[in-house]
């Protein structure tokens, strides 16, 4: 059938101008000959542009006005294509016929002429008249589309390519349609482009579907996005890789949903440790059950690192073999809900109510359509169908030769039970030999089966992401426990989810509007309805908790939240909004405000320092004393701040570990040093303690100012390792310096110790009293520390004695350098009350390791070693040798002599005869100590030297000496021995200890020697320092019993003339030091002649002891001295030759 031929006026060139396909393009192409000053042929090529569809074409060109175009008339018919094969075969009109059946319009364009044709159905398809006249079809393109038609045939045309593309038309009544065009170039003889071959295809079904499909995702998108919660897609087997996230992520967690699939975080990072593994084994059993799952679990949010509760629900995805690919699913926030588990079925059944018809408007398009009869042979084929079999007969070939394998597949399958049953099926199935999917609906006809199908794979792939998402959004509504609401732009409710039914025992389809309201408790409608018109009227996010009215009658609490939804331009067209039931946590939070206001009162009453931290160290809560504690207006600086940051980096290491283990479960004291704000030091007890809240794992930390303890503490420590007089490290701390010291140089280091020995202490502090002693001891403590480096250890170790460590000391040559500083610093006059004071000192030195590797020998041979110096004279360094110890050997000898000899009596007093110059007579004695050895005989006390040093063995001594003067007096008596008297020597300690002089005076009295028969000789240092009164009381007591006191060595010490006055002093003694220089030296000579005045103005006797020529004798005499005593007259005798000794000087030695 032939369809009716439409005239075309078509411009064409005379043959001497005629070019190429190639011309044409270069000359302009279709764009120029479709400029609306060119004839109708200009339109046509738009419309063929149209039919073309995706790609452009090739263009030709055509002369201008006058220049020797002619117009033809053309028809669609064998005699209408100049050149080209006649068409008018008869197979060539079937085919015309069949598309023009099939609605598929036709047409050609002939480059070289210019002339083109196009079939009936290209005109219905495109709104064209059926006669040919002026007609902008360029007009009916949409002008969004017209560019792309245009490049499309320029490209077809240039290179030969397909032109296959979609594109709307604008037809008369102002509606728009679908069309595909497809064209493709066709060649002359000679090879060259000359034809364009196209048709135009009605597409508008198709677009419709998919633009519905596309929709249908955006409203799912934008229900999933608006959801209070958020939805996910992972990929199993790549740690929970986050392929897809919905934007509720922000509000679940903290972070964005590009946050959560850029890989830089791991879901579960965040979970509670507690509760991985029980999420890990639900998700686990859910793969292996293929089934679902709900979870819930504790999540760190991001925004106040709280742990938030929250419920997951999901299920896996499936390949083709079983292989778990994906985990998708929702995850809302239930912290307020935690327990509560609302149904949401009926959601759920409207869901898939949506999604059937969604799928019946895409299973209800058939394109091709074929008959089979009883033996699936083709009895009737459409022409759609035959589209895939061109140039083959089918009719009466059986279809399991035209398509090998369907007796196999689905459709196969089907078409027997079809035949069999009689009732029609429509059925999607894969097709494995076209891989491609097909939509076929069979239906019983007489005799057999009548198929309608189409090649449905486009929308099978739509279909399943739709499926997907569907599943998915079905998967996350049925883990909201929310009601789900929304509301026009107006604000006006238009849908309630059925949880509404189920919360207010009332009908969601009816409480639409205005009329939910109504269950609003009336206290709060006011505020509700403001605050709902202000987000309408500003399209900010509405949020707030309301109470409603449950169907039990009572009110119940409920939080509100909606978002908008805007268009391309940004209005508000839609609000998405949920209500949850926080009733229990919003009673639950009335009480706990009442419990914690209690709490915090009994916090706010103790008197220690109370902080609450989380998990991380962060401060959440700290009571009322804690503040001020360290010098804080307020709590604000410590709340959100990590406690170990707020301490000091030494205090902080010590807190840091404390906590840690406290989080391990230990409940940790401690105690640290950190000052407050305005930097006052204190001292904390503290103790951490774990403690399990409803938000996880919290740490009670409470501190406790313990700094007046701590001080008393250091105090006490303190004076247990040092000198409360002068400041200094004692003997304890001294030895465990000097051990620690000795340890750690055990390899290459080398120090020296030094002992020292303030020098005439004795006498300083017998005579000037303890005060200026225990002066002159800091004054040479201070001194020490000054002379010596800061890396050198100082220290006292009790009453003079002081030592010195000398780090890195390696040669003695070091050490007297070292030495030689100390000993300047040292000897700078010290003034104590107007009194001008040497300060000096004796030292012995150690070198480590050469002459001692541990204390013990160190100490030993230091301590020889200033033995030595002090034997020989003061104020110098010795440093131990070897030789020494033979000197210390001696030192112990003596003292072991001098206690041998009171053990086995050896002790014996000699006495050396005082002259008076007056007469030349023997006027007394002084009692001298010897000792005799049974080998060597009598002994000098210089053998014995060292026992005088030990005060326990110097006292026997004295003991001794006085018992023996008393028994060779009263010897001396009972013989009639005139011997005068006898004078014997008293040290200051011995009038200390109390009771001298009462025992003296008892012992006399026993032995019956009359009191005037002895005089006590002291020193001047007797008269100073502590315990002067008792001095003074017991010279007086002995006075006044008769005993004369005499005052040796005057002269040489720190007397005054006022202690002469205030102690009963009868006789002065001068020195030998100062006898001994009469006749070479004035000065000596000036002092003695001072004392005898002194003494005869105070009507004292005056005594010269060490007189040895008979010059110095005869000088005193010429002074004024009383009387001499030296060798000159007699060395101290024994007893038993005092009677001789008497008789030679006075005569007769008895008494009268």
């Amino acid at each position: 059938m032939r369809t009716g031929g439409m005239p075309i006026l078509w411009p064409t060139r005379a043959p001497r101008e005629t070019k190429r396909c190639g011309q044409h393009l270069r000359d302009g192409g279709f764009r120029r000959l479709l400029r609306p000053s060119q004839s109708i042929v200009n339109h046509f090529c738009c419309i063929l542009s149209l039919a073309s569809g995706r790609h452009g074409g090739q263009r030709g060109r055509h002369a201008a006005p006058g220049e020797g175009q002619q117009s033809l008339m053309i028809h669609f018919d064998e005699t209408s294509f100049e050149g080209a094969a006649p068409l008018g075969s008869p197979d060539d009109v079937f085919y015309r016929d069949a598309l023009d059946a099939a609605g598929v319009g036709t047409w050609r364009l002939d480059m070289a002429t210019g002339l083109c044709t196009w079939d009936a159905a290209t005109s219905r398809l495109l709104g064209l008249p059926a006669t040919a006249r002026e007609e902008d079809v360029l007009a009916r393109i949409h002008s969004d589309d017209q560019e792309a038609v245009a490049a499309s045939l320029d490209r077809s045309f240039a290179t030969g390519a397909p032109h296959d593309m979609e594109f709307r038309v604008v037809l008369k009544d102002g509606s728009q349609h679908w069309l595909r065009g497809i064209a493709r170039p066709r060649c002359d003889a000679d090879g060259h482009r000359r034809w364009l071959y196209g048709v135009v295809v009605d597409i508008q079904s198709r677009k419709q579907s998919e633009l519905a499909l596309a929709e249908s995702r955006r409203r799912l998108a934008t229900l999933i996005d608006n959801l209070p919660g958020l939805a996910y897609r992972a990929r199993l087997g790549s740690g929970g890789e986050l392929v897809y996230v919905s934007d509720g992520a922000e509000e679940i967690s903290g972070y964005t949903a590009k946050d959560w699939t850029s890989g830089r975080l791991r879901w579960a990072d965040f979970i509670h440790p507690d509760d991985r593994a029980g999420l890990a084994d639900a998700i686990n059993a859910a793969i292996a059950g293929r089934n679902g799952f709900c979870a819930t679990y504790r999540f760190q949010h991001r925004w106040d690192g709280d742990w938030r509760w929250l419920q997951e629900r999901g299920q896996a995805v499936y390949a083709a073999d079983g292989t778990p690919l994906y985990l998708e699913g929702f995850v809302g926030d239930v912290t307020e809900q935690k327990l509560l588990e609302v149904s949401l079925r009926k959601a759920k059944e409207e869901a898939q109510k949506t999604a059937s018809k969604l799928a019946d408007v895409l299973e209800n398009t058939l394109d091709r359509v074929y008959s089979l009869d009883a033996e699936l042979r083709f009895t009737y084929v459409n022409q759609r169908a035959m589209e895939r079999h061109a140039g083959r007969t089918l009719i009466g070939r059986s279809i399991l030769a035209v398509l090998p394998g369907i007796e196999r597949s689905e459709f196969g399958r089907c078409y027997k039970r079809v035949l069999e049953s009689g009732i029609a099926e429509t059925i999607e199935a894969y097709f494995p030999p076209s891989d491609r999917w097909f939509e076929a609906h069979v239906t019983p006809t007489d005799g057999g089966i009548t198929v309608y199908y189409r090649d449905i794979s486009a929308r099978r792939k739509a279909e399943e992401q739709l499926r997907e998402r569907t599943e998915r959004a079905h998967s996350i509504l049925d883990s909201v426990p929310q009601i789900i609401w929304s509301a026009n732009a107006a604000g006006e409710c238009d849908y309630l989810s059925p949880q509404w039914d189920e919360f207010s025992g009332r009908d969601h389809l009816t409480d639409l509007g205005d009329a939910w309201v109504t269950t609003v408790h009336p206290d709060d409608a006011q505020d509700i309805r403001g605050k709902w018109l202000d987000s309408v009227a500003t399209g900010k996010p509405f949020e707030t908790e309301m109470r409603l009215r449950h169907r039990s009658g009572a009110y119940r609490s409920i939080l509100t939240r909606a978002l908008p939804e805007r268009d391309a331009d940004g209005r508000v067209v839609r609000w998405y909004g949920t209500c949850t039931d926080v009733h229990e946590r919003v009673v639950a939070e009335a009480a706990l405000q009442e419990s914690e206001a209690l709490v915090r009162s009994i916090l706010d009453a103790s008197p220690d320092c109370i902080k609450l931290l989380d998990a991380d160290g962060r401060v959440l809560f700290v009571n009322r004393l804690g503040p001020k504690a360290v010098d804080l207006d307020d709590a604000s600086p410590l709340i959100g701040t990590r406690w170990v940051d707020f301490l000091k980096p030494d205090a902080a290491v010590i807190a840091a570990d404390a906590l840690d283990r406290a989080r391990a479960g230990e409940t940790v004291t401690f105690t640290l040093q950190h000052p407050t704000a305005k930097g006052r030091p204190k001292w904390w007890d503290i103790v951490a303690t774990p403690v399990n809240g409803v938000d996880g794992l919290r740490l009670v930390v409470i501190a406790r100012d313990i700094t007046h303890q701590k001080k008393s503490e250091e105090q006490v420590r303190w004076a247990a390792n040092h000198d409360p007089l002068t400041g200094l490290p004692n003997r304890l701390l001294f030895q465990e310096r000097l051990d620690a010291i000795a340890a750690d140089a055990e390899g290459s280091g080398r120090f020296a110790l030094l002992l020292l020995d303030v020098d005439d202490f004795k006498r300083v502090n017998d005579t000037l009293g303890h005060d200026a002693g225990d002066s002159l001891l800091c004054a040479f403590g201070e001194r020490l520390r000054a002379a010596t480096r800061s890396d050198d250890f100082v220290a006292r170790l009790g009453g003079d004695e002081f030592a010195v460590i000398l780090s890195g000391t390696a040669s003695e040559e070091e050490v007297t350098a070292a030495v030689g500083t100390i000993l300047s610093e040292l000897r700078r006059p010290h003034v104590f009350a107007g009194r001008i004071l040497d300060c000096n000192a004796s030292i012995g030195a150690s070198l480590f390791p050469s002459q001692g590797s541990n204390r013990a020998e160190l100490l030993k041979h230091a301590d020889i070693a200033l033995y030595v110096a002090k034997s020989s004279w003061r104020g110098n360094l010795r440093i131990f040798h070897p030789s020494m110890r033979s000197d210390m050997q001696n030192r112990v000898s003596m003292v072991a002599l001098a206690r041998n000899a009171l053990k086995k009596d050896l002790i014996r007093p000699h006495y050396q005869p005082k002259i008076d110059f007056g007469t030349g007579h023997v006027s007394g004695f002084e009692a001298l100590l010897r000792w005799k050895d049974r080998k060597l005989g009598i002994q000098l006390p210089e053998t014995i030297a060292a026992a005088f040093e030990d005060i326990n063995t110097a006292a026997e001594i004295s003991d001794r000496m006085i018992d023996k003067v008393i028994a060779d007096m009263r010897r001396w008596l009972d013989r009639g021995v005139d011997f005068g008297h006898v004078a014997v020597n008293a040290a200051a300690a011995e009038f200390r200890k109390g009771g001298f002089a009462e025992n003296l005076i008892e012992r006399l009295a026993r032995a019956e020697v009359p009191t005037d028969r002895i005089q006590v000789e002291v020193t001047e240092t007797v008269f100073l320092g502590r315990g002067a009164e008792c001095v003074e009381r017991a010279l007086k007591t002995l006075c006044e019993a008769g005993i004369r006191i005499a005052l040796d060595d005057f002269g040489t010490g720190y007397a005054s003339l006022s202690h002469l006055k205030q102690f009963p002093v009868d006789v002065l003694k001068i020195d030998r030091s100062f006898v001994a220089d009469v006749g070479r030296s004035d000065d000596a000579e000036a002092i003695i002649r001072a004392v005898i005045n002194l003494g005869r103005s105070l009507d004292m006797e005056v005594v010269a002891e060490g007189v040895e020529t008979v010059a110095q004798s005869s000088w005193l005499k010429r002074k004024g001295c009383h009387v001499g005593q030296g060798h000159l007259f007699a060395p101290a005798i024994p007893a038993a030759e005092v009677q001789a000794l008497l008789a030679r000087f006075n005569g007769d030695a008895r008494a009268a």
